[in-house]
């Protein structure tokens, strides 16, 4: 009895180290699982043929916002009548927007099959999409579609029709505030309300998780349109339209944020929302130009102190992140938090965005390599011991040639300085080359004295590295390489603090 004992012992370690060893092997080969869904592209429209691209962005850094550039570019060339392509995806519910370019840029407007406001779409693990496309129309078929002609239905719905336009326009135009306030919100009443009746439609063949990040996604939208009617032109300074309408807008957020609903769904879901803290992130951006309409308190700080008071735990932290990640702009509260010689506990993604943000804005300058106008590759260790003003743009932006006006003479006062070097980067992109060397010729975006870099539009990973979302764009860099200020004061608004800030790092 006690050898069969010890023999059944033996047997019983055995089969728990190869059940352990199974189990292992699971595990791992679950975690080497690659997510993915197929595309596939039937072009029915034979202009596109040849001439069409077709672009997919995926969210790569598991934080979904609009504001980020932390995009996975896969270009798709559209030369034959079907093509079949499998993309990786970061997560099992992956954002994603599908965008057409041609090689004849005329033909985008001609044949404008996806918008900003219709072209961003939820992938899952497995999806086996088909995009048909014809003249004017597109068409989604096959395993995980639902989703995507729910979406893009309900795009269609976007926009308020010309007659509201009309009576909205009235009320503004008789200073009838408190009515242009309550029409404006019973039209997105019920472009809110339809929409929800569309994902009713499609509620049964989209699993749960999708259909509630895409009500939370049209919430969203439907809470940035009344916030951006209320506030739309209004500035911390004033309005056009007047103090009465300014008393208007405070009263008409007051009444907001009473009847403000937030509770639809967990927390979760309206964090892994694309557009849900976004929303929350311009309500308090619109709102400090009005309840700080006398700038007694610098704006970004009253927008940091609001989003303190107003949100709590993981929405607080994305907010917070949001609104670093959107300004250019670190509160002092933050750096002292999570910077890396602090040890802060990082226990959320969030947190940790946070932190790499920091890292973007203060720590070493990204190491680029761009062609110059002469087709030279330069570096950023070229302009090594040098202070190094980076001046980000692109043809055909009306602020860039503004700010060109004023800091083109300030390039002029350091031309003899060899201490500092102003490096004018374009994103116009190679494609664009000879717009680009055509713009530097007329002189009204970069000067003679500046080094003209070409960088290959938004997705180059120098602009995602600092997640430039606007333009001009001016970026400081010292003489030891490090990131001086990735948000210096506008010379175009505080010229003597420009040069100040340049002087007091030469």
């Amino acid at each position: 009895m006690k050898g069969l004992f010890l023999k059944t012992q033996i047997y019983l370690v055995f089969c728990l180290l190869i059940g352990a060893s199974r189990s292992h092997g699971t595990e791992k080969a679950a975690l080497e699982t690659k997510l993915s869904a197929t595309i596939e592209i039937v072009v029915k429209d034979t202009a596109i043929l040849n001439e069409g691209e077709m672009e997919i962005k995926l969210y790569q850094n598991g934080i979904n916002t609009t504001f980020t550039l932390q995009t996975k570019l896969i270009t798709i060339k559209l030369n034959k009548p079907t093509t079949k392509i499998v993309i990786p995806l970061s997560t099992s519910i992956n954002y994603g927007t599908i965008d057409l370019t041609y090689k004849n840029q005329s033909k985008i407007y001609e044949k404008r099959l996806f918008y900003v406001s219709n072209n961003t779409f939820i992938f899952e693990n497995g999806d086996h999409i088909e995009v048909m496309l014809d003249q004017n129309k597109v068409q989604f078929s096959g395993k995980g579609s639902e989703k995507f002609n729910c979406l893009y239905e309900a795009s269609k719905h976007q926009d308020i029709q010309q007659s509201q336009f009309k009576q909205i326009g009235k009320y503004r135009r008789e200073k009838k505030y408190s009515e242009f306030f309550a029409y404006s919100k019973q039209v997105q009443d019920s472009l809110y309300n339809l929409k929800g009746q569309i994902v009713d439609k499609y509620a049964k063949s989209i699993s749960r998780a999708v259909s509630d990040l895409i009500r939370t996604d049209i919430w969203a939208i439907y809470n940035s349109k009344i916030i951006e009617t209320m506030f739309g032109n209004t500035t911390r300074f004033g309005t056009r339209y007047g103090e009465d309408h300014m008393n208007a807008v405070e009263t008409a957020y007051q009444d907001y944020l009473e009847n403000y609903q937030s509770d639809l769904f967990p927390d979760q879901i309206l964090l892994e929302s694309l557009r849900y803290c976004d929303a929350l992130y311009w309500r308090e951006y619109y709102a400090e130009q009005v309840l700080n309409r006398k700038n007694t308190v610098d704006p970004f700080t009253f927008r940091t102190g609001m989003i303190d008071k107003s949100y709590n735990g993981a929405i607080r932290e994305k907010v917070h992140y949001l609104n670093s990640l959107a300004r250019g702009k670190i509160s002092e509260k933050m750096l002292d938090t999570y910077q890396e010689k602090k040890n802060t506990v990082i226990n959320s993604k969030y947190q940790l965005a946070m932190r790499d943000l920091i890292k973007a804005n203060t720590g070493k300058a990204f190491p680029f390599e761009l062609k110059d106008s002469k087709g030279i590759t330069r570096k950023l260790t070229d302009f090594r011991n040098k202070l190094i003003v980076m001046d980000f743009w692109y043809t055909g932006c009306i602020n860039c040639v503004e700010q060109a006006k004023v800091l083109l003479p300030i390039i002029e006062g350091y031309k003899n300085n060899d201490k500092i070097v102003f490096v004018s980067i374009s994103i116009d992109g190679s494609k664009n080359k000879q717009i680009w060397l055509k713009s530097i010729e007329k002189g009204i975006y970069t000067g003679k004295d500046e080094i003209n870099l070409i960088a290959e539009g938004k997705n180059d990973e120098l602009i995602k590295h600092y997640n430039i979302q606007g333009y001009p764009k001016l970026i400081l860099i010292s003489a030891e390489g490090n990131v001086i200020t990735t948000n210096p004061p506008d010379p175009r608004e505080e010229p003597l603090e420009f040069k100040a800030l340049i002087d007091a790092n030469i």
